[in-house]
Protein backbone atom coordinates (compact mmCIF):
# COMPACT_ATOMS: atom_id res chain seq x y z
CA UNK A 1 0.00 0.00 0.00
CA UNK A 2 1.02 3.41 -0.42
CA UNK A 3 0.00 6.86 1.04
CA UNK A 4 -1.71 8.77 -2.38
CA UNK A 5 0.35 11.96 -1.50
CA UNK A 6 3.66 10.26 -1.66
CA UNK A 7 2.61 8.69 -4.96
CA UNK A 8 1.44 12.56 -6.69
CA UNK A 9 4.97 13.43 -5.42
CA UNK A 10 6.83 10.66 -6.83
CA UNK A 11 4.57 11.14 -10.37
CA UNK A 12 5.53 15.20 -10.20
CA UNK A 13 9.34 14.01 -10.30
CA UNK A 14 8.64 11.46 -13.15
CA UNK A 15 6.46 13.96 -15.39
CA UNK A 16 9.84 16.54 -15.04
CA UNK A 17 12.15 13.55 -16.37
CA UNK A 18 9.85 12.34 -18.58
CA UNK A 19 9.45 16.02 -20.01
CA UNK A 20 13.82 16.21 -20.05
CA UNK A 21 14.29 12.85 -21.49
CA UNK A 22 15.86 13.79 -25.22
CA UNK A 23 15.63 18.19 -24.56
CA UNK A 24 18.38 18.81 -26.80
CA UNK A 25 18.40 20.76 -29.73
CA UNK A 26 21.26 18.67 -31.15
CA UNK A 27 20.39 16.23 -33.98
CA UNK A 28 21.39 12.19 -33.56
CA UNK A 29 20.64 9.21 -35.59
CA UNK A 30 18.95 6.57 -33.63
CA UNK A 31 17.65 3.28 -34.26
CA UNK A 32 15.92 0.48 -33.21
CA UNK A 33 18.58 -1.56 -31.53
CA UNK A 34 19.96 1.70 -29.82
CA UNK A 35 20.60 1.22 -25.55
CA UNK A 36 17.38 2.60 -23.75
CA UNK A 37 20.23 3.54 -21.00
CA UNK A 38 21.98 5.01 -22.61
CA UNK A 39 19.80 7.20 -24.32
CA UNK A 40 18.01 8.27 -20.86
CA UNK A 41 21.48 9.44 -19.34
CA UNK A 42 22.61 11.05 -22.78
CA UNK A 43 19.18 12.99 -23.01
CA UNK A 44 19.59 14.20 -19.61
CA UNK A 45 23.29 15.12 -20.34
CA UNK A 46 21.83 17.29 -23.00
CA UNK A 47 18.78 18.86 -20.76
CA UNK A 48 21.66 19.96 -18.33
CA UNK A 49 23.78 21.40 -21.21
CA UNK A 50 20.60 23.69 -22.35
CA UNK A 51 20.43 24.56 -18.70
CA UNK A 52 23.68 25.96 -18.84
CA UNK A 53 23.27 27.84 -22.02
CA UNK A 54 20.24 29.49 -20.28
CA UNK A 55 22.06 29.85 -16.92
CA UNK A 56 24.54 31.61 -18.87
CA UNK A 57 22.18 34.08 -20.95
CA UNK A 58 22.44 37.59 -20.26
CA UNK A 59 19.05 38.20 -18.97
CA UNK A 60 20.34 35.45 -15.94
CA UNK A 61 23.12 37.16 -15.36
CA UNK A 62 21.42 40.57 -14.97
CA UNK A 63 19.12 38.99 -12.64
CA UNK A 64 22.05 37.65 -10.45
CA UNK A 65 23.41 41.36 -10.41
CA UNK A 66 20.50 43.07 -9.64
CA UNK A 67 19.27 40.54 -6.57
CA UNK A 68 22.82 40.06 -5.38
CA UNK A 69 22.27 36.06 -5.80
CA UNK A 70 25.05 34.34 -4.14
CA UNK A 71 24.90 30.41 -3.08
CA UNK A 72 21.09 30.04 -2.17
CA UNK A 73 21.45 34.18 -0.49
CA UNK A 74 19.85 37.17 -1.41
CA UNK A 75 22.10 39.94 -0.86
CA UNK A 76 20.35 43.04 -2.31
CA UNK A 77 16.73 42.24 -0.88
CA UNK A 78 16.49 44.55 1.18
CA UNK A 79 17.69 47.24 -1.90
CA UNK A 80 15.19 45.82 -4.34
CA UNK A 81 11.88 46.54 -1.18
CA UNK A 82 13.03 49.53 -1.26
CA UNK A 83 12.53 50.49 -5.32
CA UNK A 84 8.84 48.07 -4.88
CA UNK A 85 7.93 50.25 -1.47
CA UNK A 86 8.62 53.84 -2.97
CA UNK A 87 6.83 53.07 -6.07
CA UNK A 88 4.07 52.23 -4.21
CA UNK A 89 3.67 56.40 -3.71
CA UNK A 90 2.84 56.35 -7.56
CA UNK A 91 1.46 53.48 -9.17
CA UNK A 92 -0.04 52.38 -5.31
CA UNK A 93 -0.01 48.93 -6.52
CA UNK A 94 -1.58 47.98 -2.94
CA UNK A 95 -4.62 49.96 -3.43
CA UNK A 96 -4.92 48.22 -7.11
CA UNK A 97 -5.27 45.03 -5.81
CA UNK A 98 -8.11 46.26 -3.47
CA UNK A 99 -9.73 47.89 -6.36
CA UNK A 100 -9.29 44.36 -8.09
CA UNK A 101 -8.32 46.09 -11.52
CA UNK A 102 -5.27 47.70 -12.70
CA UNK A 103 -5.87 51.49 -14.26
CA UNK A 104 -2.76 51.26 -17.43
CA UNK A 105 -3.60 54.28 -19.03
CA UNK A 106 -3.76 56.26 -15.41
CA UNK A 107 -0.02 55.21 -14.71
CA UNK A 108 1.17 55.82 -17.76
CA UNK A 109 4.78 57.65 -17.44
CA UNK A 110 8.08 57.30 -16.73
CA UNK A 111 9.61 56.98 -13.66
CA UNK A 112 13.18 56.97 -13.25
CA UNK A 113 14.98 55.82 -9.88
CA UNK A 114 16.66 59.09 -8.01
CA UNK A 115 19.97 57.36 -6.28
CA UNK A 116 20.61 60.27 -4.04
CA UNK A 117 17.14 61.48 -3.23
CA UNK A 118 15.98 57.54 -2.69
CA UNK A 119 12.79 58.29 -4.64
CA UNK A 120 11.13 57.77 -7.77
CA UNK A 121 10.65 60.88 -10.32
CA UNK A 122 7.48 60.55 -12.47
CA UNK A 123 8.10 62.36 -16.39
CA UNK A 124 4.99 62.76 -18.69
CA UNK A 125 4.60 60.01 -21.35
CA UNK A 126 1.36 59.01 -22.72
CA UNK A 127 2.84 56.02 -25.09
CA UNK A 128 3.68 53.46 -22.00
CA UNK A 129 4.93 52.74 -18.31
CA UNK A 130 8.71 52.83 -18.04
CA UNK A 131 10.54 52.06 -15.12
CA UNK A 132 14.82 53.17 -15.43
CA UNK A 133 16.15 52.07 -12.55
CA UNK A 134 20.18 50.63 -11.64
CA UNK A 135 20.90 47.28 -12.29
CA UNK A 136 22.61 46.48 -9.44
CA UNK A 137 22.69 48.03 -5.56
CA UNK A 138 24.87 50.66 -5.02
CA UNK A 139 25.05 51.69 -8.46
CA UNK A 140 23.66 55.01 -9.62
CA UNK A 141 23.37 54.79 -13.09
CA UNK A 142 19.98 53.99 -14.54
CA UNK A 143 20.93 51.57 -17.02
CA UNK A 144 17.22 49.04 -16.74
CA UNK A 145 14.71 50.29 -18.58
CA UNK A 146 11.28 47.92 -18.27
CA UNK A 147 8.80 49.18 -20.76
CA UNK A 148 5.32 47.96 -20.15
CA UNK A 149 3.65 49.01 -23.14
CA UNK A 150 0.08 47.18 -23.11
CA UNK A 151 -1.96 46.25 -20.96
CA UNK A 152 -6.02 45.26 -20.54
CA UNK A 153 -7.86 42.97 -18.75
CA UNK A 154 -10.93 40.99 -18.53
CA UNK A 155 -13.74 40.45 -16.00
CA UNK A 156 -14.08 37.42 -14.02
CA UNK A 157 -16.77 36.22 -11.59
CA UNK A 158 -14.53 34.86 -8.28
CA UNK A 159 -16.39 33.93 -5.07
CA UNK A 160 -19.04 36.14 -5.77
CA UNK A 161 -16.97 39.42 -6.88
CA UNK A 162 -15.88 40.99 -9.94
CA UNK A 163 -12.02 40.65 -10.43
CA UNK A 164 -10.28 41.86 -13.40
CA UNK A 165 -7.50 39.64 -14.99
CA UNK A 166 -4.76 40.30 -17.45
CA UNK A 167 -6.39 39.51 -21.06
CA UNK A 168 -3.15 41.37 -23.23
CA UNK A 169 0.02 42.69 -22.34
CA UNK A 170 3.35 43.23 -23.63
CA UNK A 171 6.60 43.96 -21.60
CA UNK A 172 10.38 44.41 -22.24
CA UNK A 173 13.53 44.62 -20.20
CA UNK A 174 16.47 46.33 -21.78
CA UNK A 175 20.23 46.53 -20.37
CA UNK A 176 21.89 50.03 -21.61
CA UNK A 177 19.39 49.69 -24.26
CA UNK A 178 19.78 46.02 -25.34
CA UNK A 179 16.49 43.98 -24.99
CA UNK A 180 17.01 41.28 -22.60
CA UNK A 181 13.69 39.62 -21.95
CA UNK A 182 10.26 40.16 -23.68
CA UNK A 183 6.77 38.83 -22.70
CA UNK A 184 3.64 38.67 -25.05
CA UNK A 185 0.45 37.66 -23.60
CA UNK A 186 -2.34 37.18 -26.39
CA UNK A 187 -6.39 36.87 -25.75
CA UNK A 188 -6.28 34.99 -22.68
CA UNK A 189 -9.59 34.38 -21.44
CA UNK A 190 -10.63 32.20 -18.54
CA UNK A 191 -14.02 30.22 -17.35
CA UNK A 192 -14.77 30.53 -14.19
CA UNK A 193 -18.13 29.50 -11.66
CA UNK A 194 -17.46 30.72 -8.08
CA UNK A 195 -14.30 29.86 -6.71
CA UNK A 196 -13.11 27.84 -9.40
CA UNK A 197 -11.15 29.72 -12.61
CA UNK A 198 -9.36 28.29 -15.04
CA UNK A 199 -7.70 29.68 -18.44
CA UNK A 200 -9.32 28.11 -21.57
CA UNK A 201 -7.61 29.76 -24.42
CA UNK A 202 -4.85 32.45 -24.66
CA UNK A 203 -0.62 32.48 -25.52
CA UNK A 204 2.23 33.46 -23.24
CA UNK A 205 5.60 34.12 -24.91
CA UNK A 206 8.62 35.01 -23.21
CA UNK A 207 12.34 35.42 -25.00
CA UNK A 208 15.10 35.75 -22.99
CA UNK A 209 18.72 34.05 -22.79
CA UNK A 210 18.60 33.39 -27.11
CA UNK A 211 15.14 30.78 -25.67
CA UNK A 212 11.86 31.53 -26.67
CA UNK A 213 8.97 30.25 -24.47
CA UNK A 214 5.55 29.45 -25.72
CA UNK A 215 2.59 28.61 -23.25
CA UNK A 216 -0.82 27.86 -24.85
CA UNK A 217 -3.51 27.37 -23.36
CA UNK A 218 -6.88 26.20 -25.14
CA UNK A 219 -10.39 24.78 -24.42
CA UNK A 220 -12.18 21.93 -26.94
CA UNK A 221 -15.52 22.39 -25.13
CA UNK A 222 -16.55 23.34 -21.42
CA UNK A 223 -15.33 19.75 -20.20
CA UNK A 224 -11.91 19.73 -21.78
CA UNK A 225 -8.61 21.54 -21.10
CA UNK A 226 -5.35 21.65 -23.26
CA UNK A 227 -2.24 23.27 -22.11
CA UNK A 228 0.82 23.11 -24.24
CA UNK A 229 4.52 24.64 -23.62
CA UNK A 230 7.06 24.81 -26.33
CA UNK A 231 11.01 25.68 -25.58
CA UNK A 232 12.89 27.33 -28.68
CA UNK A 233 16.76 28.24 -29.05
CA UNK A 234 17.98 29.78 -32.55
CA UNK A 235 14.43 28.99 -34.05
CA UNK A 236 15.12 24.91 -33.51
CA UNK A 237 12.60 22.91 -31.27
CA UNK A 238 14.34 21.75 -28.17
CA UNK A 239 11.64 20.50 -26.53
CA UNK A 240 7.57 20.58 -26.38
CA UNK A 241 4.76 19.19 -24.45
CA UNK A 242 0.92 19.19 -24.16
CA UNK A 243 -0.88 18.06 -21.28
CA UNK A 244 -5.14 17.42 -21.53
CA UNK A 245 -7.26 17.64 -18.77
CA UNK A 246 -10.91 15.96 -18.91
CA UNK A 247 -13.51 16.48 -16.92
CA UNK A 248 -16.77 14.65 -16.09
CA UNK A 249 -18.83 17.72 -16.46
CA UNK A 250 -18.46 21.19 -16.39
CA UNK A 251 -20.35 22.99 -13.56
CA UNK A 252 -17.17 23.72 -11.90
CA UNK A 253 -18.31 24.74 -8.91
CA UNK A 254 -19.44 21.82 -8.49
CA UNK A 255 -16.43 19.64 -9.28
CA UNK A 256 -15.14 16.81 -6.84
CA UNK A 257 -12.45 14.58 -6.91
CA UNK A 258 -13.68 11.85 -9.18
CA UNK A 259 -14.64 14.35 -12.01
CA UNK A 260 -11.30 14.79 -12.61
CA UNK A 261 -11.22 11.69 -15.35
CA UNK A 262 -7.99 11.99 -17.23
CA UNK A 263 -4.96 13.81 -17.26
CA UNK A 264 -2.94 12.39 -20.16
CA UNK A 265 -0.55 14.00 -23.06
CA UNK A 266 3.12 13.70 -24.60
CA UNK A 267 6.51 14.79 -24.72
CA UNK A 268 8.00 15.59 -28.35
CA UNK A 269 11.77 16.50 -28.48
CA UNK A 270 12.14 17.55 -32.43
CA UNK A 271 11.39 14.31 -34.11
CA UNK A 272 13.95 11.93 -31.51
CA UNK A 273 11.73 11.32 -28.29
CA UNK A 274 8.41 10.92 -27.29
CA UNK A 275 6.83 10.37 -23.91
CA UNK A 276 3.13 9.30 -23.48
CA UNK A 277 1.28 9.69 -20.03
CA UNK A 278 -1.79 8.84 -19.41
CA UNK A 279 -3.12 8.90 -16.12
CA UNK A 280 -6.76 8.48 -14.42
CA UNK A 281 -6.53 11.48 -12.08
CA UNK A 282 -9.86 11.20 -10.46
CA UNK A 283 -9.27 7.13 -9.53
CA UNK A 284 -5.58 8.57 -7.64
CA UNK A 285 -7.21 11.24 -5.94
CA UNK A 286 -10.16 9.47 -4.14
CA UNK A 287 -8.34 6.84 -2.65
CA UNK A 288 -5.94 7.03 0.31
CA UNK A 289 -3.83 4.73 -0.43
CA UNK A 290 -3.36 2.30 -3.38
CA UNK A 291 -1.99 -0.97 -3.99
CA UNK A 292 0.99 -1.92 -6.13
CA UNK A 293 -1.83 -3.05 -9.41
CA UNK A 294 -3.53 -0.09 -8.91
CA UNK A 295 -1.03 2.57 -9.21
CA UNK A 296 -0.10 0.57 -12.91
CA UNK A 297 -3.69 0.55 -13.91
CA UNK A 298 -4.46 4.12 -12.95
CA UNK A 299 -0.95 5.00 -14.61
CA UNK A 300 1.03 4.61 -17.81
CA UNK A 301 4.33 6.09 -18.77
CA UNK A 302 5.65 5.21 -22.05
CA UNK A 303 8.79 6.23 -23.56
CA UNK A 304 9.30 5.94 -27.17
CA UNK A 305 12.45 6.81 -29.75
CA UNK A 306 11.46 7.18 -33.66
CA UNK A 307 7.90 5.68 -32.89
CA UNK A 308 9.91 2.11 -31.25
CA UNK A 309 8.87 1.67 -27.49
CA UNK A 310 12.26 1.89 -25.29
CA UNK A 311 11.14 1.88 -22.07
CA UNK A 312 7.54 1.95 -19.64
CA UNK A 313 7.77 3.10 -15.98
CA UNK A 314 6.20 0.84 -13.40
CA UNK A 315 5.58 0.89 -9.56
CA UNK A 316 6.76 -1.63 -6.91
CA UNK A 317 5.81 -1.90 -3.60
CA UNK A 318 9.15 -3.49 -2.19
CA UNK A 319 11.19 -0.58 -4.03
CA UNK A 320 8.92 2.05 -2.81
CA UNK A 321 9.84 3.75 -5.70
CA UNK A 322 8.92 3.34 -9.56
CA UNK A 323 11.65 1.16 -11.89
CA UNK A 324 12.41 2.28 -15.55
CA UNK A 325 12.01 -1.15 -17.36
CA UNK A 326 13.38 -1.59 -20.88
CA UNK A 327 11.84 -4.02 -23.31
CA UNK A 328 14.33 -6.90 -22.46
CA UNK A 329 12.85 -6.86 -19.37
CA UNK A 330 16.11 -5.35 -17.21
CA UNK A 331 15.82 -1.68 -15.73
CA UNK A 332 16.96 0.64 -12.86
CA UNK A 333 15.34 2.61 -10.01
CA UNK A 334 14.17 5.18 -11.23
CA UNK A 335 16.59 7.16 -8.46
CA UNK A 336 19.51 5.97 -10.65
CA UNK A 337 18.82 8.14 -13.10
CA UNK A 338 17.06 11.14 -10.36
CA UNK A 339 20.18 11.44 -8.25
CA UNK A 340 22.45 11.91 -10.62
CA UNK A 341 20.13 14.38 -12.82
CA UNK A 342 19.46 16.34 -9.64
CA UNK A 343 23.32 17.07 -8.45
CA UNK A 344 24.47 18.52 -12.24
CA UNK A 345 20.73 20.80 -11.77
CA UNK A 346 22.19 22.11 -8.22
CA UNK A 347 25.15 23.16 -10.08
CA UNK A 348 23.13 24.87 -12.39
CA UNK A 349 21.67 27.35 -10.07
CA UNK A 350 23.61 26.74 -6.97
CA UNK A 351 23.86 30.78 -7.21
CA UNK A 352 19.91 30.78 -6.88
CA UNK A 353 19.54 28.32 -4.40
CA UNK A 354 22.62 26.99 -2.45
CA UNK A 355 22.83 23.28 -1.48
CA UNK A 356 20.31 21.08 -1.91
CA UNK A 357 21.17 17.94 -0.55
CA UNK A 358 23.95 16.76 1.37
CA UNK A 359 25.03 14.25 -1.48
Amino acid sequence: MKNITNILITLLFITITCISLGCSNKKSNVDQHIDPEETINSSLDNLIELLWLYREGSFTNRTISFLGANSGEYLSSDWVEILIDKLDEHIQHSNINNNKRFNFNQHRGTYTWNSNQGRWVKSSNNMAIILRFPSAKNQSVNSMELHITEYTDTPVLIDGETNYLPSKARASLRHNNNEIFNMQLDNLIYVSHKYVFLPANGTLTLRMNNFVQEFTFSQNNSRHFKFEHTLRSDDKLAFGFSLNLDLRHSSYSDLSEDDFVRLYGAVNITDLVRVEADIAIGELLIRDSLTENEINDFVGLDVYSNNNKIAEMKYHDSLDNYRVIYPDGSGRDIDFFAERFLQQLESVFYIFTGNWYDW
